[in-house]
Order: structure tokens, then sequence, then C-alpha cells
């Protein structure tokens, strides 16, 4: 039987294994945008925005499953140390993300604001900031 102290530390594990698994979907439907939009135009993909791209559907993939595995599985102690390995990997990703789309840390006022997909997108370069701040979130 569980007690009522692990059956709510399960449930704040849960919770936040959502929360990143949300940033995680947040990011990664950012860039797909960008990649659809630069592919769309034949313009050339830059390398940190696959990067970002790749880094950002593993996170989905891991923590689509950590959810389950934590809600299922949580207190095992092989899980356990399985995730703690994996969150440090991904920690180290979103720093990575935050390093890559650290364009975000811009202004978008004015008449030309850079962005990923173009001079003058203000919406791309909003979207670039909050890449870049749901990106030090997660980390």
């Amino acid at each position: 039987m569980v007690s009522k102290g692990g059956l709510a530390l399960k449930g704040v594990t849960t919770f936040l294994r959502v929360v990143e698994l949300l940033g995680s979907i947040l990011i990664l439907g950012i860039t797909s945008y960008w990649l659809a939009v630069l592919s769309r135009r034949d313009d050339p993909i830059p390398t940190w925005e696959k990067a970002v791209e790749g880094i950002a559907g593993g996170a989905v993939l891991y923590t689509a499953f950590a959810v389950l595995l934590t809600f299922f599985l949580g207190g095992k102690t092989f899980f356990a140390f399985l995730a703690v390995v994996l969150d440090v990997c991904f920690v180290a990703g979103f720093v990575a993300i935050a390093v890559l789309a650290r364009g975000g840390t811009n202004s978008c006022s004015g008449d030309n604001p850079p962005s990923p997909i173009g001079e003058g997108e203000r919406t791309s370069c909003r979207l670039q900031t909050a890449v870049f701040a749901v990106a030090i979130a997660m980390a």
C-alpha cells in the first residue's frame, strides 16, 4: 500500500513531468514552424535550427515516456536512477537550446527585427524569444 506522502510525491513528480512535456512540445512546435516556412521558401535551413528540432523532439519523446514511468513505476530504484541520468542529459540539451536560440534576447521592435525565418518577421522574432525563455525555464 502506498503512503499518503508517497502518493503526494508521485503526484508532484508527475505534474512536473507534464510541465516539462508541455515546454518541450512548445519548443518542438515553434521550431517545426520555422523549418516548414524555410522549406516552403526553399531557403537554406541553418544547422542550429535542425539541432534545436532534434533536441526538442528527443525531449518530447523522453518526457512522454517519463510521465508514464513516473505515474506507474515511480519509486523503483532502477527507473529513478535512469530518470536522473536522462534528466541531466536533457538539462544539458535545454542549455544548448538556450544558447542556440540566444537570438531571442534581441529586441523585436523596429522595422526589421531579426528572426530565424528572415528579417522583419516580428511574430517569428517573438517566437524565438519564447523558445529562449522556455529553454531557460526547462534547464
